[in-house]
């Protein structure tokens, strides 16, 4: 079987997967709801991509590395543009919608990889990668490595991001920030 990446429609499969993710919640898409939105037959789906859960962790380890991407960018962009006493943990934090929406579609895999082991691979890529960020911000701000004082940034910065994306009672920005402010001190 080939590589996912050298299919044209690729883009198209992993982008209804993602949607139908959300949607879908703890179940997960089925391969007739993906050949549908994609609009191609499940018998030409999975001949292309494999079985379901092959697909479903492959479009996990790519959501993850899109994460992982996104956390990177987040904090890299604002932490140039920042003020330097504006510089803290909060500028890991989404700021607008489509970041918002990226937390959201992060949780529905999260929720979903819970009840499939088939999506611990993309758990790992993104959970290393939040780790690395929220490294290269500890560093960034002049704290000394400390693996522990790193795991427990990592919780409150998910903490804080899960609360922020909460359909009930969303937190917003400033809040978060200055919830995430306070613990740093």
């Amino acid at each position: 079987m080939r590589p996912l990446h050298e299919f044209s429609r690729t883009s198209d499969v992993l982008d209804a997967i993602n949607a139908l993710v959300v949607e879908s919640g703890l179940r997960g898409p089925s391969q007739r709801q993906i050949a549908a939105v994609v609009r191609i037959s499940p018998g030409t789906l999975m001949h292309e991509y494999g079985n379901r859960s092959e697909m479903l962790r492959r479009a996990c380890v790519q959501a993850a590395r899109d994460h992982v991407r996104a956390w990177n960018q987040r904090w890299s962009e604002r932490w140039y543009l920042a003020a330097p006493e504006r510089r803290g943990p909060a500028l890991l934090l989404p700021d607008h919608e489509q970041e918002l929406s990226h937390e959201r579609q992060w949780g529905a895999w999260r929720e979903l990889a819970r009840s499939d082991v088939a999506m611990l691979p993309g758990l790992g890529v993104a959970l290393e990668g939040e780790r690395r960020a929220v490294e290269w911000a500890r560093e960034q701000l002049g704290r000394e490595r400390d693996e522990l004082a790193t795991d427990a940034l990592l919780a409150l910065v998910t903490g804080v991001i899960t609360r922020m994306v909460d359909t009930e009672d969303p937190w917003t920005l400033e809040h978060a920030s200055r919830v995430l402010e306070s613990a740093w001190r």
